[in-house]
């Protein structure tokens, strides 16, 4: 009885709560891992084993699976920590500056015409704090999207870094997000 005021007292949770909660964490991290990983013949087991009946010494991975959903442990993203390997495509197919405007504007045109997305994207600081904007245009050349963020300090953050993240932020809010038009 004391240790359980003990634990309200402290705002622990309880030990049995506590071990679930590091059980279940461990097996998401573990299910984070590639199927050719070896600890996917235990996890395997550990399936198959989680509905067994019995009075039979449970396998403690079936044990903590059983209390946790199956469809979204199959929803986290695997994560590889295999090397990439050099030859593979780059990310981006091209990152071009150009010196000046007009030429900039000409190579603009021709990567709209021969792309399905070009995201335009600009970075600058001002007082020590970094911004960054990143838009994409239609075929009429309007603004189908555009997002402006404050990235943080200059000593921190490159102007090229902020660029990135600009594209990136717009690209994950232009799928999360409906579009405008209600397409």
């Amino acid at each position: 009885m004391a240790t359980s005021t003990l634990d309200v007292e402290a705002h622990v949770l309880p030990t049995q709560l506590r071990l679930r909660h590091h059980a279940q964490s461990t097996i998401t991290r573990l299910h984070t891992l590639p199927r050719k990983h070896p600890i996917w013949d235990a996890l395997s087991r550990a399936h198959r084993r989680r509905n067994n009946l019995g009075l039979y010494a449970r396998f403690p991975l079936a044990g903590v699976l059983k209390i946790m959903d199956l469809e979204r442990l199959r929803e986290i993203e695997m994560i590889d920590l295999a090397p990439l390997p050099p030859w593979r495509p780059e990310t981006f197919s091209k990152i071009e500056i150009e010196p000046h405007q007009e030429s900039a504007m000409e190579r603009a045109e021709a990567a709209r015409s021969a792309s399905d997305i070009v995201v335009y994207s600009d970075a600058s600081g001002r007082q020590g704090r970094l911004g960054a904007t990143a838009t994409t245009l239609n075929d009429s050349t309007e603004t189908t999207e555009s997002l402006q963020i404050h990235v943080g300090p200059m000593d921190r953050w490159s102007v090229h870094v902020a660029e990135l993240l600009g594209i990136c932020i717009l690209s994950i809010s232009s799928t999360a997000l409906p579009s405008s038009d209600g397409v």
